[in-house]
């Protein structure tokens, strides 16, 4: 049976490729940016802007979640996701477009596409 799961994308700076592993089958319903405010001493792990003012004592945490329609009996594969900012080349025959989001107070949107084979 089908069930809607939320699956948060991982945090990853180094590259644009992100791997998730979902139930075979599964279906994008939604993408979103929830945003948390926490206070410094929570945010272990986190990285913290160079330059932030002393007397700032929270900061906001901003995850992508992804909402999937999968049933969670089926066994699990990886997919393997890539964010892209605008104005990026790429073979538009080897991804398939997931949908936009915008982080950072409204001052970065970016692109979420699942890789389909392997991108040359």
């Amino acid at each position: 049976m089908k069930q809607m799961m939320k699956l948060e994308l991982p945090p990853n700076s180094e590259s644009p490729y992100v791997q998730i592993k979902m139930s075979k089958g599964a279906v994008i319903r939604h993408l979103a940016v929830h945003a948390t405010q926490m206070s410094l001493a929570q945010a272990s792990g986190l990285v913290i802007p160079v330059g932030l003012p002393p007397d700032v004592n929270t900061i906001v945490k901003e995850v992508v979640v992804l909402w999937i329609e999968a049933d969670p009996t089926e066994p699990t594969e990886d997919r393997t996701f890539v964010v892209l900012p605008d104005n990026v080349d790429f073979p538009p025959d080897k991804l398939n477009y997931i949908g936009t989001f915008v982080v950072h107070g409204g001052r970065l949107a970016l692109h979420l596409y699942e890789k389909l084979g392997i991108l040359q």
